[in-house]
């Protein structure tokens, strides 16, 4: 069987096998998840905008039943859908729910931003999608930057060493006071808090001429209060408290 079939300056058609036991209503947007060495044609199955590595790559006009071959275009115009309350030209998204589109991009902490098309015609019973899945059906490191990544939606473990820079930051995310110095122990530093991260004590004392590295000795106790219990007395200088709100 052809891997793909050209006709007449229609869409490119590739013929694709469901090797999984649930049926493919029409339009459902596909991703390949295989290779069926027998018939040589890629296997499908339904993209998800929520699971890593099911970005839509294909759509079907016609339905694929279980266990079965049929055939997957690139691009295309969907029929028949409800694009009621869109505007012409507006984007169309991958769903979080499988094989699926909205016209609302999806906003949940594990879901990707993948825009399969364009709304053509708008009707709640009658509307059409443009599909074009030949510009919008990967999304790789170049194109990233055209996702909005919400503000919660990235773990610390997936940021590499250096991969977020000052101006991305959250505003107030370091943060500096300069406090009187005093015996060892509790000093009062308004708004650090247990868990943020203590960068820098300095204790700067110009009656006696130097300046001390004190950071080692210093922890956070309790909100508002770092603590040197035990160590070096600043009571003729001051400190300068450097943190990282977190």
């Amino acid at each position: 069987m052809p891997r793909s079939v050209l006709t007449g300056g229609a869409p490119l058609a590739i013929n694709v096998r469901n090797d999984t036991a649930t049926a493919f209503p029409a339009g459902s947007l596909l991703y390949v998840n295989g290779w069926n060495e027998t018939l040589g044609i890629s296997t499908v199955d339904l993209a998800d905008a929520d699971v890593l590595g099911k970005l839509a790559q294909l759509i079907i006009f016609q339905p694929l039943p279980a266990s079965a071959t049929g055939v997957a275009f690139q691009e295309g115009r969907l029929r028949g859908v409800n694009t009621g309350g869109a505007t012409v030209g507006d984007p169309v998204y991958l769903s979080t729910s499988a094989g699926g589109f909205t016209l609302t991009a999806p906003t949940t902490t594990d879901s990707s931003q993948q825009i399969i098309g364009h709304v053509a015609v708008v009707s709640t019973t009658a509307g059409a999608i443009e599909v074009n899945l030949l510009v919008a059906g990967s999304v790789g490191p170049a194109k990233v930057g055209s996702i909005a990544v919400q503000a919660s939606s990235v773990a610390a473990g997936q940021l590499a060493t250096g991969a977020v820079t000052g101006a991305k930051m959250a505003t107030g995310a370091i943060k500096m006071t300069v406090i009187a110095g005093g015996a060892a122990g509790n000093r009062t530093v308004t708004g650090i808090k247990p868990g943020d991260e203590l960068a820098s004590v300095v204790n700067l004392a110009a009656s006696l001429g130097g300046v001390a590295d004190l950071t080692s000795e210093f922890t956070i106790s309790v909100t508002n209060t770092i603590n040197n219990t035990g160590g070096t007395a600043t009571t003729l200088g001051f400190l300068i408290v450097l943190w990282i709100s977190k």
